[in-house]
Formats: C-alpha cells, structure tokens, sequence
C-alpha cells in the first residue's frame, strides 16, 4: 500500500483515513488475505498514520536494499472513531 498526500493536506489525517478504508475494503472483498505497507524508519509520519489505521508494526527488514519497516493489516479495523 502506497499513500501520498499534498503538502497542504497533510497532517489532517487524511492519509490513516485512506489506508484503513482501502485496506479493509480490499479484505472484506476477498482480494486479499493481508495487506502491506513498507514505511522508511525515518518518515515518522506515515508510521504514524498506519498505526493510526488499524496495521500492526512487525521488524525492521531491508526489501528493494532499503531498510524499511513492514506494517500488515490483516482484518478489518471495528473502532474507526479510534482515528
């Protein structure tokens, strides 16, 4: 899952929004049994919007050569007011 916001809409909460929706369609649909997002360590914001979404943090691991951390969703999210 890729998600990018315009700079002057950042920070709204936007980009949690996006990624729980899009991600709990996908699996109600059956397209999917999980879905993946890869955040670079240093972009504190994004870690902060899928964890506001519902994904779960796993390991740090270096896919494509960059180091990156996995975030998975793997049900939907119930408690949307959470966001």
């Amino acid at each position: 899952l890729s998600i990018s916001i315009a700079p002057e809409a950042r920070g709204q909460g936007y980009a949690s929004i996006l990624a729980r929706m899009a991600s709990q369609q996908a699996l109600a649909d059956g397209w999917c049994s999980e879905v993946h997002a890869w955040v670079k360590p240093e972009n504190a914001a994004s870690i902060k919007a899928f964890e506001r979404a519902g994904f779960s943090q796993k390991e740090p691991q270096t896919p494509h050569s960059q180091q990156a951390t996995l975030f998975v969703m793997r049900e939907p999210v119930r408690h949307a007011a959470s966001i």
